[in-house]
């Protein structure tokens, strides 16, 4: 159903306002046994860091983070300053440097302002063995052929956006970080997993059910709208931390629109 089980979770992701917390800034989740990237859940609680652009105490801090069970990290390329490509594969290669654990490039150009090329990605999964895969936020429905080209079929790659993981995974994808399955994990976790199985004719009709809410949640900037969703169906409060502000209740008449037509609303 809908509401069904996830294979995994990314902590402190955009949809937790984790921009907007603390530099360092520790938690503290009690979760069902559940794989995740961030951390191995296993039924118990777990802490999860953000560490901000400081390889020092990333590396100060590498034992901590693995004994909690931190199965890999997901790091968004710098938003701001604008690096070079150049720049780009220098701090990456310097967080690979600071950590054994596995590391995710998270590739999403419209919120960070700079796009790492596949040839930047290519010489970083070359030069750094726990450099694995990428969250592709670009929206390049090229970029899933491009990138397996240069890097072959074991470079992971997840999509970072929902409304185009179908496409992303016909092109060599291999799931998605999502934001939708913060609201339908069932109907996200059965579309990908008949991706995987090459049935993308079943995927498709998911993808279409889902269209709605994919949209939707983008109606203001992300998180707002999904943690309005999760309010509605009663998982969490509303709040969002500053800068961002609440809902817009025309917005809001659009997300509970958007739930009832994928069925998750009465």
């Amino acid at each position: 159903g809908p509401g069904g089980p996830l294979d995994a979770l990314a902590l402190r992701a955009a949809a937790g306002d984790a921009d907007d917390l603390a530099d360092v800034c520790p938690l503290r989740f009690a979760l069902p046994a559940a794989p995740t990237v961030a951390a191995a859940a296993e039924g118990r609680e777990v802490e999860v860091w953000a560490i901000h652009r400081a390889y020092e105490r990333l590396a100060a801090r590498h034992d901590c983070i693995v004994a909690e069970g931190a199965g890999g990290l997901l790091v968004v390329t710098p938003y701001y300053n604008k690096p070079t490509q150049e720049g780009l594969y220098l701090h990456f290669k310097a967080v690979a440097g600071a950590t054994g654990l596995p590391v995710l490039i998270y590739n999403i150009p419209g919120r960070s302002a700079v796009d790492m090329t596949p040839e930047t990605m290519a010489r970083l999964y070359e030069a750094c063995q726990t450099i694995i895969g990428v969250k592709d936020a670009t929206g390049d429905p090229e970029r899933p052929l491009r990138q397996a080209a240069l890097m072959g079929k074991d470079f992971l790659q997840l999509s970072g956006d929902d409304i185009t993981a179908l496409e992303f995974n016909q092109k060599g994808g291999a799931g998605c970080i999502s934001v939708s399955a913060n609201i339908a994990p069932g109907l996200c976790s059965e579309f990908q997993n008949l991706c995987l199985a090459g049935d993308f004719e079943e995927a498709g009709k998911i993808h279409q059910r889902l269209t709605p809410l994919h949209k939707n949640l983008f109606v203001e900037t992300n998180p707002v709208p999904v943690k309005y969703a999760a309010h509605l169906l009663g998982l969490c409060r509303p709040d969002v931390r500053l800068p961002l502000a609440p809902l817009g209740e025309g917005s809001r008449k659009i997300v509970k629109s958007a739930l009832k037509d994928c069925g998750l609303l009465a």
